[in-house]
């Protein structure tokens, strides 16, 4: 047992778990570097941090409906700084209370890699929890929430790339062509973006649509850059099919 490098998690429930079995499960993790939560349920925010607390070689971390069965968020919440060598997250929702967890940190991890949806319910946090990563960040998957049946550019109000200097791929996932320029808006001129990668149903043609709701100065700087981008081969890839994080983890990993 001592030498598992990557554990999945599925439909456990921790707030029923005895203190010896959470005690072996933390010595466990402790030698974790990939991590995979699956449907997992803590009793709260202290149960949370005693389980992830123990990881603190853990690199990679994906979560997919994780949940507190009591909420203990405060808008003054600070919490010591946990999963120092995290460098990518992936989180399979809108309403994840791990991106609260890593955003209230008093020194968030150096995390290089994100995956995530945006949605009503959580633009304010995605917006905040971006400009703490600040210029670690350089490798972003961003899509809209699947609960989303209309997504628009306000679904990315407050989101400022230009907080994060070093990123240089950005994925469109799904469903996001509505607010591809609201966000490509921040990153130009400020960054020296390599590469966007893009699914068929978001690309170039609806964006081409959302520009003429721009303000000049803002349809200009992203025509510029989209003119630019698309005479050097390879910046923009629109692809059949949907590519993730994970197609490039040899980059950041």
């Amino acid at each position: 047992m001592t030498c598992i490098s990557s554990l999945l998690l599925e439909q456990v429930d921790f707030s029923g778990f005895s203190g010896a079995t959470m005690a072996a499960l933390r010595g466990i993790t402790a030698r974790v570097t990939r991590l995979e939560l699956m449907y997992v349920r803590f009793k709260d925010l202290d149960g949370c941090l005693a389980f992830l607390g123990a990881a603190v070689s853990l690199r990679s971390l994906t979560s997919f409906v994780t949940i507190f069965e009591t909420e203990t968020w405060s808008p003054h919440l600070v919490i010591a700084t946990i999963l120092p060598e995290l460098v990518e997250l992936e989180l399979e929702g809108d309403k994840d209370p791990l991106l609260d967890l890593v955003r209230f940190t008093s020194s968030p991890p150096r995390i290089r890699a994100v995956s995530l949806y945006l949605g009503s319910k959580n633009i304010s946090a995605v917006a905040s929890f971006l400009g703490r990563l600040g210029s670690s960040l350089t490798h972003l998957h961003i899509q809209s929430s699947f609960f989303d049946r209309t997504p628009s550019d306000t679904n990315a109000e407050g989101i400022d790339l230009s907080k994060n200097p070093n990123l240089k791929n950005i994925i469109f996932g799904p469903n996001s062509s509505q607010w591809i320029v609201k966000i490509l808006d921040t990153a130009a001129p400020a960054l020296d973006l390599s590469r966007i990668f893009m699914g068929k149903g978001s690309a170039l043609r609806r964006t081409g649509i959302v520009l003429s709701n721009l303000d000049l100065s803002a349809r200009s700087a992203i025509i510029g850059w989209l003119e630019d981008a698309t005479n050097e081969p390879g910046r923009i890839q629109v692809r059949d099919h949907e590519i993730s994080l994970r197609d490039l983890r040899p980059e950041f990993m």
